[in-house]
Order: structure tokens, then C-alpha cells, then sequence
């Protein structure tokens, strides 16, 4: 039956994005050759997203089909999340802190306390089970309806839905799925405060998100994500979700792809994924 079920999740993860994504006007002439973008993903079976946010022109989009294709989120999803915990008041602001409850994760920085900002800086995972666990099931769903956000399906764990079997927790019950264009679109309506939520929660989540500024002045906010697309978690999922702010232009991209041979050693997706949107956003002289 646990088989079933899973197997049942990655046949979903192949529905067809959703409709009121945000859609191309215009190629555009930038655009990198795929050669040279496959030359990123050896290994992987992954895709990459650019959106310019003024001009509504793709900058960037290899091997749309994966792109269309929905899996986890994983930590990426501590981003809808923050803003439906800023807007109940599940969070009050950046600094609001949880205690740790002493039991022991995988991760050394996890193991202490924490609040929003170290939340989201450390992805720690607990601290996100709070919050769901706090705000409950039906509320979590309301919010995830609202913001039609991927399949919009918080049916699974209360404290592990957006999650995937991974070695230190295999009894997950992932329903929450989502493609890359789903993630380009619902960044867009956070940086355009397009959500129906306060203004208070949309802004202090795109300040948690801030990871770096560039010599430049650019502004990157983004959020990370690992998780496992196999039963035996020895083939990676990995996300890199990510704005950027150069000036008054606006930049919207995804990174995510799996693997296409189990890993000899074990490691997060998460890394890969961020490198290869950073070496995309360099190449075209974004940040």
C-alpha cells in the first residue's frame, strides 16, 4: 500500500502545469542554446526558467516539458508558507522565535532556536512543522487554495506534506506539488503583492529571503530545496527558486531537475540548482 501511495504521487507530479501561469509574449534573442545549458545538467534530468518581470519576456527556458512536469517543493515551500504564517499571525515578524525541543536533527544548526529570519536563512525543517502544526490543516489548505498554488493539495502529513521520503524520514505523505512555471508565477504575484493576504506579510517575507547583494547594487532573494525522487532516496530532487532586483528591472527564475543515476555519496540537490541559476543570472550579466 506505502508503494502505492507513492507511486500514485509521482504520476501526479506529471500534470500538466496550471492554467494562469505566467505566459511568454516574446522569445527572447538572449536566449542561451540548449547545448550549451545541457551542458549544466549533465546527469540530471532538470530545466531552467528566466523571466523578466518589466518586459513579461522569457529570458530563459530549457526543456519546458520538465519545467511543466510537478514534483515537491520541499523548502521552497517555506516561501507560501511565510507569507500565510506573517498573515495569521502565526509569525508576527522576522524575529519571532521558536524553541527548540531538544530532540536532535540531522543538521547541527537545527538543533537550537530559532526565529523567521534563521528559519528561512537555515531551512529548518522544524521549525516549519510548527507553524503548519499551529496554524492546522484546514487553514494551510484555505491559504494554498487562495494563492492556487501548484495542485493546491494539503490532503498529505500535516507536518510533511510538502516533503519527500528522505533517509531520516521515509514516512512522509507528500501531496503538495508543483512545476517551475507554478513557482515563476506564484513569485510573481509575491513581488507584484498580488496575494490575498496583508501587504505586512508579503513584505516581510521577501526580506527573509534576501541572500545577497552583488558589488553591483543587485538584490538576490531566494529559497533553496532537496528532497529524493526513488524509493531507496539515492536520486536527488533538487529547487532553486529566485528574484532579482537590479535597479527597477525584476527577474523572476527556477532551477530544478533529478537525477538520472543513483548518487554514490550522499548530498543535498540543493547546491546544484542554486549554482546553476547563479551562473545563468552571471552569464547575462544580471548579478
Amino acid at each position: 500500500m506505502k508503494y502505492f501511495v507513492i507511486s500514485l504521487l509521482f504520476v501526479l507530479s506529471s500534470v500538466a502545469f496550471a492554467k494562469n501561469e505566467v505566459k511568454p509574449t516574446e522569445k527572447s534573442q538572449g536566449s542561451a542554446t540548449a547545448s550549451e545549458l545541457s551542458l549544466k545538467f549533465l546527469g540530471m534530468d532538470g530545466c531552467a526558467l528566466l523571466y523578466d518581470m518589466n518586459k513579461k519576456v522569457w529570458l530563459e527556458e530549457f526543456n519546458p516539458e520538465r519545467c511543466k512536469r510537478r514534483h515537491a517543493p520541499c523548502s521552497t515551500f517555506k516561501v507560501p508558507l511565510a507569507v500565510m504564517a506573517f498573515d495569521s499571525g502565526t509569525l508576527k515578524d522576522a524575529s519571532t522565535l521558536f524553541k527548540w525541543d531538544k530532540v536532535p536533527r540531522s543538521l547541527d544548526v537545527w538543533n537550537q532556536d530559532h526565529t523567521a529570519q534563521s528559519w528561512m536563512t537555515n531551512s529548518v525543517v522544524w521549525y516549519s512543522q510548527e507553524i503548519t502544526k499551529r496554524m492546522g490543516r484546514k487553514k494551510v489548505q484555505e491559504y494554498l487554495t487562495k494563492f492556487d498554488y501548484g495542485n493546491k493539495d494539503f490532503s498529505g502529513g500535516l507536518q510533511d506534506a510538502w516533503l519527500t521520503p528522505a533517509p531520516f524520514s521515509k514516512n512522509v505523505k507528500t501531496s503538495v506539488l508543483i512545476s517551475a512555471y507554478e513557482q515563476i508565477s506564484f513569485l510573481e504575484k509575491l513581488w507584484n503583492q498580488q496575494l490575498p493576504v496583508s501587504e505586512h506579510a508579503m513584505k516581510t517575507t521577501k526580506e527573509i529571503l534576501l541572500l545577497e547583494t552583488s558589488p553591483s547594487g543587485a538584490k538576490l532573494y531566494g529559497k533553496t530545496g532537496s528532497g529524493y525522487v526513488d524509493f531507496k532516496q539515492n536520486k536527488r530532487l533538487g529547487w532553486f527558486i529566485a528574484v532579482v532586483e537590479k535597479g527597477s528591472e525584476r527577474y523572476l527564475g527556477v532551477v530544478t531537475y533529478n537525477d538520472l543515476d543513483p548518487q554514490k555519496e550522499p548530498a543535498f540537490a540543493s547546491g546544484p540548482a542554486k549554482k546553476i541559476l547563479k551562473e545563468i543570472l552571471a552569464e547575462k550579466g544580471l548579478f
